[in-house]
């Protein structure tokens, strides 16, 4: 049975990794949620690219 969901910790090294290869065009047939805890973040959805910054606040 596949996984339902799973939970991917982006450490600086695997960030430094991911950065330092070339990525050709691609699509998810999924759902992503992504949780920035600190720092900030460049992801490219949909040919556009969007700048994730963490944000802790209080209600």
């Amino acid at each position: 049975m596949e996984k339902l969901f799973r939970i991917i910790e982006i450490t600086s090294e695997l960030a430094y990794d991911i950065a330092s290869k070339e990525y050709i065009t691609h699509f998810h047939d999924f759902e992503e949620l992504i949780i920035v805890s600190e720092g900030s973040l460049t992801h490219y959805i949909d040919f556009n690219v969007e700048v994730l910054k963490a944000s802790w606040f209080s209600l």
